[in-house]
């Protein structure tokens, strides 16, 4: 559900396109088989600040494509409103689907790991392979550092937790890293349309993006689930161990001393792993 680095702003080679008659931007990135990347629902969060380290890394090997979800970075709607798993599993496929890309795997961050695994259940004869990183889509209960992340309000001193919450509770956050996440916060367009995503009662998001047994079961790809052994946001015993006994083909890799940011926190250890994963050695 969060931001799995900083913020950054959008690269150069950022593309805009028309989906369902709403904007959204993305980034095309390497050649090769192709690899969709889904980031999280933390505040301020876009594509390429969630993945560019991850996206350049995979973009050796890969077609690289990350969007902008529906609601975060400039894939903002005219007028604030939430979407859910539909909406943006539709995304997903519909930008595959505008750049002709007929097999691809689908890499997700949280939020965007339901995402994945949503989309592998909706496309089984398009998705290779599916990693999902600290990723909702088992029922739980709302965990309080979710409720906590989709409750943030812009300030600076909320902007610090937040990066705390996301991290290991030992990990230190630096004063650049509270300002660069400020400022993606308090963007305009971000700002009125973060609200408007996850409004209480929040529990229904949850369940939202949450995937039954039997879609679970029905999961033909291999998948990868990576997961911190202390996520605050989507702890390992509700979110990754349901997933693992749910679904057909998954192995599990638990990265100790780690939070919720793994993409961060063990970015080097990742990149090996999820090049290894798409490329059938794991």
């Amino acid at each position: 559900m969060a931001q799995a680095s900083s913020p950054g702003s959008a690269r150069a080679d950022a593309e805009l396109v028309a989906l369902g008659g709403l904007p959204v931007r993305f980034h095309d990135v390497g050649s090769g088989p192709a690899v969709l990347l889904l980031h999280g629902s933390g505040p301020g969060t876009t594509a390429w600040g969630a993945w560019g380290s991850l996206a350049s890394a995979l973009a050796a090997a890969h077609r690289v494509i990350a969007p902008d979800l529906l609601g975060f970075g400039a894939s903002l709607p005219p007028t604030p409103r939430s979407y859910g798993r539909g909406a943006w599993t539709a995304q997903a496929l519909s930008l595959a689907d505008a750049l002709g890309i007929e097999r691809f795997s689908v890499v997700g961050h949280s939020l965007g790991g339901a995402l994945a695994l949503s989309v592998a259940h909706a496309r089984p004869d398009a998705v290779d392979r599916v990693v999902a990183i600290g990723s909702l889509g088992a029922s739980m209960a709302l965990p309080p550092g979710l409720d906590e992340l989709w409750s943030y309000a812009p300030g600076r001193e909320r902007a610090r937790r937040l990066l705390e919450l996301l991290r290991h509770e030992e990990a230190e956050v630096a004063d650049e890293a509270v300002d660069e996440r400020l400022r993606a916060t308090l963007d305009p367009g971000a700002r009125a349309a973060y609200p408007a995503l996850f409004p209480p009662p929040r529990q229904r998001w949850i369940d939202d993006v949450a995937l039954t047994r039997q879609e679970l079961a029905a999961i033909a790809a291999p998948v990868l689930l990576v997961h911190g052994d202390g996520d605050r946001v989507v702890p390992l015993r509700e979110g990754a161990l349901p997933l693992l006994s749910g679904l057909r083909d998954a192995r599990l890799h638990a990265f100790g001393r780690c939070g919720h940011a793994v993409p961060v926190e063990r970015a080097q250890s990742l990149e090996r792993l999820v090049s290894l994963f798409l490329e059938g050695h794991v």
